[in-house]
């Protein structure tokens, strides 16, 4: 990535840092790779938007880097940094029945871990999603 290719806010913050090229004094990767101990393509592809889910030690990191707080780098890779409040389920999901809402429980642990920057850890709890291609048929409604 040229110098002239580093997008705002990034290119402004790592100039008022120092982390620019002594040939250019403009915004140098490597510079920013020196000051967070980040590897300089993986700067390169979360500025690029080439890192699926970035890993947060390394927002960070670069945060740190660049004296701004992690959640303002986060806004910037599309990154939710902190805590969510706690998710409430819609009224509707009365309706279900509880195999129905273990399975609406798995999907929400799946996404989370394909979330996780350690997202391929296996989970703690048992895989319902497994259990659910058992041979199980829901009930049939009664038509009138």
């Amino acid at each position: 990535m040229a110098t002239t290719d580093i997008p705002e806010p990034w290119a402004s913050a790592m100039e008022n840092v120092g982390a620019v090229s002594p040939q250019t004094g403009r915004a140098s990767l490597n510079r920013l790779s020196e000051k967070a101990g980040v590897h300089t393509t993986t700067i390169s592809n979360l500025i690029r938007g080439r890192t699926r889910v970035p890993d947060l030690d390394t927002i960070s990191r670069i945060a740190t880097a660049l004296r701004l707080p992690p959640r303002t780098v986060a806004g910037w890779l599309d990154v939710v940094w902190g805590e969510n409040p706690p998710y409430e389920p819609p009224a509707e999901s009365a309706l279900l029945d509880q195999r129905e809402r273990d399975l609406i429980d798995e999907m929400i642990r799946v996404i989370a871990r394909l979330k996780s920057p350690r997202g391929n850890e296996p989970s703690q709890s048992p895989n319902l999603l497994d259990a659910s291609k058992q041979t199980r048929s829901l009930p049939s409604k009664k038509k009138k």
